[in-house]
């Protein structure tokens, strides 16, 4: 459990030295995201939910809050560039961002199978619907031109 925490903190301090402007950042880190999450196997987590419930309600939480601040900073840094729009409730978009992540994501929930989560169209309408949220006119710009030049296909 440790190196799986040890791999999320990896992951999400790498937030804080990306130079990309916060679109880009987060695109990027999906990308990295999916990656590791095409290796991931359900069954650990299953396992550890079924034989080991306090350790799973630990790596959930820790997840959780990894997750969130990720969101909350690439917010505040959407915000101060001019890329997403100053009146956003940053802790609720995060929050929402987060359950997000953790139950769209999880094909253990139903909701979208492993095949339908890793389409490259699913996940396009899920960028898009978010940025199309949150972003200013100047956001928009900057995710078109990103689009253009191919940079929003995640797979």
């Amino acid at each position: 459990m440790r190196s799986n925490q040890d791999g999320i903190i990896n992951h999400f301090c790498e937030f804080e030295n990306d130079t990309r402007n916060a679109i880009e950042q987060f695109l990027w880190h999906r990308k990295l995201l999916l990656e590791k999450l095409s290796k991931y196997n359900p069954t650990v987590e299953f396992d550890l939910r079924k034989y080991f419930p306090a350790l799973y309600n630990e790596l959930k939480n820790f997840r959780r809050t990894h997750i969130y601040k990720a969101h909350t900073a690439n917010l505040d840094q959407g915000i101060s560039e001019g890329l997403y729009r100053a009146d956003l409730n940053v802790h609720m978009v995060a929050t929402m961002m987060m359950v997000n992540h953790i139950h769209t994501f999880d094909p253990n929930n139903g909701y979208f199978s492993v095949e339908e989560i890793f389409k490259n169209d699913f996940l396009l309408q899920f960028i898009i619907y978010h940025f199309y949220a949150i972003c200013t006119p100047k956001g928009i710009d900057v995710l078109l031109q990103l689009k253009a030049q191919g940079l929003l296909d995640v797979n």
